[in-house]
């Protein structure tokens, strides 16, 4: 598969994880709103005598509130995630499998090299998703090095200890297995990071670059239980 159809998979992908994240959110708000109008809604059912004319109006409103209700439930089941299909993983296996179409995305210009750990525990995840989320941080880095670099994939066997914890506050002390990915290209600031895996953001031309790779990143590692941190400067 050449660079460009690699990039238009990667692209359709990543635009399906987020209608799909949209489709739920939405659902999941306008739940939210629903259950508080239906309660009310009894509530004023209640209060109104069944012979009272305004009862068919109290009613309708009830029967509304169930209609949209239901299309609720229809727009998150559009927006429900494939079930992730997870097996013993090595993410080194994975990484050497990949070398090859990695390199050919980062182009003539940006060398790709690999530092993995000998002895690295294998993990339980989704492959897929997994090869997914490595083909959008090496297409990111490339887009950060347009003179030119290198691409750095590192695997490593990590143990966070409480002060490591204490200074990363999401992420619980214990054993984890690391899979790094640094580049030589130009850095972000603080604003950049703050906005980094929010979906259609994006420090590059909009028009060739859609904002959903690293929100896909973001979203492909917690649903697998796992952490994502960035350290980045200009």
């Amino acid at each position: 598969m050449d660079t460009q159809a690699l990039e238009a998979r990667l692209r359709e992908a990543n635009k399906l994880e987020a209608l799909a994240r949209f489709a739920r959110g939405v659902a999941h708000d306008f739940n939210n709103i629903f259950t508080a109008v239906t309660a009310n809604c009894d509530l004023l059912l209640e209060d109104i005598a069944s012979d009272d004319p305004r009862r068919p109006e109290a009613v309708a409103i009830r029967e509304a509130v169930e209609r949209a209700t239901e299309l609720t439930r229809r727009l998150f089941k559009l927006g429900a995630v494939q079930p992730l299909e997870s097996e013993l993983v090595d993410l080194n296996d994975l990484v050497r499998a990949m070398e090859q179409e990695l390199s050919a995305l980062a182009g003539d210009r940006i060398a790709v090299a690999t530092a993995l750990e000998p002895r690295f525990s294998p993990i339980t995840a989704d492959p897929r998703e997994l090869k997914q989320v490595l083909l959008n941080l090496a297409l990111n880095a490339r887009d950060a090095m347009p003179d030119g670099g290198k691409i750095t994939i590192e695997t490593a066997n990590v143990v966070l200890d409480e002060t490591y914890s204490a200074d990363h506050r999401l992420m619980p002390q214990g054993h984890y297995a690391l899979l790094a990915i640094t580049d030589t290209g130009t850095g972000m600031d603080a604003e950049a990071r703050a906005h980094l895996f929010e979906p259609y953001f994006t420090t590059r031309d909009r028009s060739t670059r859609s904002g959903l790779g690293l929100a896909t990143v973001y979203g492909v590692v917690k649903r697998s239980g796992g952490f994502v941190w960035v350290y980045s400067e200009p």
